[in-house]
């Protein structure tokens, strides 16, 4: 059973690693996108990969019966997630990419 929970989640990373490749992709070509907005988008994939990373031992941990283990992964496989998610509204909270007053460099 836990096996099919880490591979439901690792389906998912690979869904959200495809999600920010084709954001990247999309913003990189517009005209005028600040170059932090496409480090962040950078940044988030890093993130989904040490994501995968965890995961992948969050199932041997399940195998182990090594609950604490596994608890603390989970932690910090949801601390990434509220990272991302985090830092994402912050960036469209920002205002318009190249808006007036920013000080990053504009792609």
């Amino acid at each position: 059973m836990s096996s099919k929970l880490v591979n439901k989640l690792l389906v998912s990373f690979t869904k959200l690693e495809r999600t920010i490749d084709d954001t990247y992709t999309v913003l990189r070509c517009r005209p005028g996108v600040p170059f932090y907005v496409l480090h962040h988008v950078q940044q988030y994939r890093e993130m989904v990969v040490k994501q995968r990373g965890l995961a992948l031992e969050l199932e041997q941990s399940l195998m182990k019966e090594d609950w604490n283990e596994v608890a603390r992964l989970i932690k910090l496989i949801n601390g990434f997630s509220s990272m991302i998610q985090n830092d994402a509204k912050a960036l469209v909270m920002d205002g318009e990419p190249g808006a007036t007053g920013s000080s990053y460099p504009v792609m």
